[in-house]
């Protein structure tokens, strides 16, 4: 059977699909749910491990691009779990009516005033049954019609993202920086714009003149966002007050979800979880115990082997991120290579990329400059060992090193790591990444 809309024979079998796809709600409900909690935490590590792998400015987009995502997953769940229990609402309304037929209210022997209040409000249980599975339909159409406006927003984002990146690669340059900003800018109100029109019920199409302003943004993002793979369902819940009601009804639901990720209870004004670390904040975030069991954690910075130790050897792990490497690429011109390998790349991009420029001696001299640039402390005093580039546990790319502390003394120290970066005068300066505590009592 050819796809012939205009068909008799397709309409009856859209109408037969119809009937039938219950039973697909049910089992695609289900699945999608279980995929959609076991992906929590899997997304949550991703966003986390390239949140640290990149320089702050960039960390902050692609912290709130995950915070767009994981908002969509929570919504939806809370959708799909909707449906769920509204479509077994359905199915035992279905054997209940088998059992038992329509309500008969004068059975109830109820008053007058309730007997009318109840034929007008409930009236006809077959009445129930059909609200009850347009609500399941519409909802679980809605579920995957939320899928595709979350990959619009998360192309968004990518924009964005993108263009953050391109800014912190070239902030030697104001005029790539000015272009990229009006970029942002410019982006930003087109946004703003499509919002106010979805809002607003397609409020921008229904003057001709606005309308005609409005349309060349309109087929350009519809290509850009995608959005025309999902607007024949958008405007097919618009054109009908049950599916516009539902929808704008569930906007402040999904506005009180995306909320609940960030919620939190504070405990203290002073002793905060986001506290720095500091040589009076033993953040669990700076100590490396336990990673080969949680693959989960990520550092930011640095982090040392553990709070107490009591071997006579330090494990230091300093995390590798783009503003890192490009100091370095700072203070040493001869690295700088001709094709940059860095980036998003496919195994078929790098088939034309020239990689002939890399090799064991320019990486020697890469270990060289971060290593006579990098200060590692124990309390007052320096330690000379060279960092070496190693994975930990978890994947995480950095550079590690052991300290020998036999003659350390035993109690409570401080360790530190200074590293170098560009201060808004673009001169080259200590950064200190961290100071954190740890306790050494050596085994006797």
């Amino acid at each position: 059977m050819q796809n012939d809309y205009t068909s008799k024979k397709f309409k009856k079998w859209l109408d037969k699909l119809q009937r039938e796809s219950w039973q697909l709600e049910l089992l695609v409900s289900g699945f999608v749910i279980f995929g959609l909690f076991s992906s929590i935490d899997p997304l949550i590590a991703k966003v986390d491990s390239i949140v640290n792998s990149v320089d702050r400015r960039t960390g902050g987009l692609v912290a709130a691009a995950g915070f767009v995502l994981l908002s969509i997953n929570y919504i939806l769940i809370f959708n799909l779990i909707v449906h769920l229990v509204l479509r077994g609402l359905w199915i035992g309304a279905i054997g209940l009516r088998y059992y038992s037929g329509d309500i008969i209210f004068d059975e109830l022997n109820y008053s007058k005033k309730f007997t009318d209040y109840l034929n007008k409000k409930i009236g006809s249980f077959d009445k129930y049954i059909g609200k009850l599975e347009d609500y399941c339909s519409i909802i679980f159409s809605l579920s995957f019609l939320l899928v595709f406006i979350g990959l619009s927003f998360f192309i968004f984002f990518s924009i964005i993202f993108a263009l953050g990146v391109i800014s912190a690669s070239n902030l030697d340059s104001i005029v790539i920086v000015m272009l990229v900003g009006l970029a942002v800018i410019g982006f930003a109100i087109v946004l703003l714009i499509m919002l106010i029109d979805f809002l607003g019920q397609g409020i921008l199409k229904k003057n001709e003149t606005i309308a005609m302003l409005y349309f060349p943004l309109y087929w350009i993002m519809s290509y850009v966002s995608l959005s025309f793979i999902y607007r024949p369902i958008l405007y097919n819940f618009l054109d009908d007050k049950k599916g516009k009601r539902i929808l704008f009804w569930m906007i402040p639901f999904y506005i009180i979800i995306a909320t609940l990720t960030t919620l939190k209870y504070e405990q203290s004004n002073f002793h905060r979880s986001e506290n720095a670390a500091s040589e009076n904040f033993a953040s669990r975030g700076m100590y490396l115990e336990g990673v080969e069991d949680n693959r989960k954690r990520y550092f930011r910075d640095f982090a040392i082997q553990r709070k107490n130790v009591s071997k006579n050897s330090l494990r230091v792990f300093l995390t590798h991120n783009a503003s890192l490497e490009d100091i370095v690429l700072k203070l040493n011109d001869s690295l700088s290579l001709k094709n940059d390998q860095r980036g998003v790349n496919t195994f078929f991009s790098k088939l034309f990329k020239d990689d002939i420029e890399y090799d064991s001696e320019n990486f020697k001299e890469y270990l060289n400059t971060l290593n006579k640039n990098t200060i590692i402390k124990i309390d007052s005093t320096m330690y000379k060992e060279n960092l070496v580039a190693s994975f930990l546990e978890n994947g995480q790319r950095g550079y590690e090193t052991y300290l020998d502390l036999k003659n350390l003394e035993r109690g409570r120290h401080t360790f530190q790591i200074i590293s170098k970066k560009l201060n808004k005068k673009d001169a080259i300066v200590n950064d200190t990444l961290g100071t954190i505590p740890f306790w050494y009592y050596p085994d006797m």
